[in-house]
C-alpha cells in the first residue's frame, strides 16, 4: 500500500509505502514532482513512529536530495547486510565533487548544512535545511568568519 499527496498532477510531500504487515519500505520526500530532502528505502521491519536517527533502523539505503539532485548517500546496504564503500553516514562533512559542494549533516536533528569551502573554510552561502527539504536558516561566510550571526 502506498501513501502519496499530488500538487498540481506532481508528487508533493511525504510518499510512504507500507509492507502489508504495516511496516514502513520507503518513505521519501517529493517537491514539485522531484527527490527532495531525506529520502529512506528500507530492508526490513520499521515502525513509523521511530526517529530518522534510530541505530536500530534497517536501511537499505538513505540520501539527502535537493530537487531531485543527490547531495549524500548517508547509507547503503549491500544484498549481503554491509555497508558498501559510499556510506558517508556519520562521516560529516561530505564533499561532492560532481556539484562542488559541501555537506554537513547532524542526524540527532535530522538538519543538512549545504555550501561551498575555500581552503577548508566556509566561504559564501551556506543553507541549513530539514530532512523534508524545508530552508530552516541561511548563513553567510566570508573565509570561516560568519557574517549574520543571529
Amino acid at each position: 500500500m502506498e501513501e502519496v499527496t499530488y500538487f498540481k498532477g506532481l508528487k508533493h510531500g511525504t510518499e510512504i509505502e507500507w509492507n502489508s504487515n504495516g511496516t514502513v519500505k520507503k518513505m521519501l520526500n517529493y517537491r514539485d514532482g522531484d527527490l527532495h530532502g531525506l529520502c529512506s528505502w528500507m530492508v526490513a521491519n520499521y515502525s513509523i513512529n521511530e526517529s530518522c536517527n534510530n541505530p536500530n533502523l534497517t536501511l537499505e539505503c538513505e540520501s539527502f536530495y535537493l530537487d531531485g539532485v543527490e547531495l549524500v548517500t548517508l547509507k547503503k546496504v549491500n544484498s549481503k547486510g554491509y555497508e558498501s564503500s559510499c556510506s558517508h553516514h556519520g562521516k560529516s562533512p561530505y564533499y561532492n565533487s560532481e556539484l562542488d559542494l559541501w555537506v554537513e549533516w547532524n542526524m540527532e536533528d535530522c538538519c543538512f548544512f549545504v555550501g561551498h569551502k575555500v581552503d577548508g573554510k566556509k566561504n559564501g552561502v551556506w543553507v541549513l535545511w530539514t530532512k523534508t527539504g524545508d530552508m530552516k536558516k541561511t548563513e553567510y561566510y566570508d573565509m570561516g568568519d560568519i557574517l549574520n550571526k543571529e
